[in-house]
């Protein structure tokens, strides 16, 4: 695969464009052109998962629209409904539910509520899963993790790559962030600064170290609008929290449960694994 671009934009000689020349000494050419010349040899071996990378500005964008037209994904239209409600009509709810938990949306008051209303790591999560549901084939995401944490990036992008690879589809992701390579895994990468190709061996994700801890009640406030039961916690709760890199991200709860003949069993009252670093 290969793609050889050449943009050309026409200068206007206006008055602050004569200014700016005599400020800078910038000269004045008819056209400004910017030329990539790109090869991508992905047709020599199978792969489910590319990375195309490069610092912004590099034309990034450019190149993938050139190498795959038409696939890469635009924004979607969402409705003040259901997220559910936004996916093919023709899809079940368990197809709708699989996929958005297989991408780490696995809340399901997440699911109910309307796509505006969702955090931006949830937000991120739902529209790679729409366009997993609405693409049969080939996807290309632009501007792939741009809008999230890094930290939230990290582990989407495993997700991401473990559903696709899992369904046996293929995606490229674009993006300016070199951070997410460890986690996405790919089958190979174009970076785009370098104009350099190379492909690569799926390799584990970097190891997550999760303490867990005695916690206060009170932790209960930042895991309680996820969890799909009641949002309430019983005042004679034992809990606990799994930190990773002294951040909260699990939460586990239990009280005693009265019984008539077995005397030490306890009833879980709440649990939820924080979606920073959900799968």
């Amino acid at each position: 695969m290969r793609a050889d671009i050449t943009l050309a934009t026409p200068v206007r000689r206006t008055g602050r464009v004569l200014q700016l020349q005599g400020m800078f000494d910038v000269p004045l050419e008819e056209k400004l052109t910017t030329s990539w010349s790109a090869h991508l040899p992905v047709e020599e071996r199978k792969w489910n998962v590319g990375l195309l990378v490069g610092p912004s500005g590099a034309g990034k964008t450019t190149l993938a629209r050139a190498l795959w037209p038409g696939l890469l994904v635009e924004a979607h239209t969402w409705t003040d409904r259901a997220l559910v409600d936004d996916f093919p009509k023709g899809m079940g709810i368990k197809d709708i539910v699989g996929l958005l938990t297989a991408v780490g949306l696995s809340s399901p008051p997440a699911w109910l509520r309307p796509y505006r209303t969702l955090s931006n790591g949830e937000a991120f999560r739902a529209s790679m899963a729409r366009a997993l549901a609405e693409q049969s084939g080939l996807v290309v995401v632009d501007e792939f993790t741009s809008v999230v944490d890094r930290q939230v990036a990290k582990v989407a992008s495993h997700a991401v790559a473990k559903a696709v690879r899992r369904g046996g589809r293929q995606l490229v992701a674009v993006t300016c962030h070199y951070d997410v390579l460890d986690w996405l895994q790919p089958d190979w990468v174009y970076d785009v600064a370098t104009a350099s190709f190379a492909w690569r061996s799926v390799q584990p994700r970097p190891r997550l170290r999760l303490d867990v801890r005695v916690a206060d009640r009170s932790l209960w406030q930042a895991f309680r609008h996820h969890h799909y039961l009641s949002a309430e916690i019983s005042n004679t709760a034992r809990c606990f929290a799994g930190y990773v890199d002294g951040q909260p991200v699990a939460f586990l709860a239990y009280r005693h449960f009265q019984h008539p003949r077995v005397r030490n069993m306890k009833w879980s009252t709440a649990w939820w694994c924080c979606r920073t670093f959900r799968g």
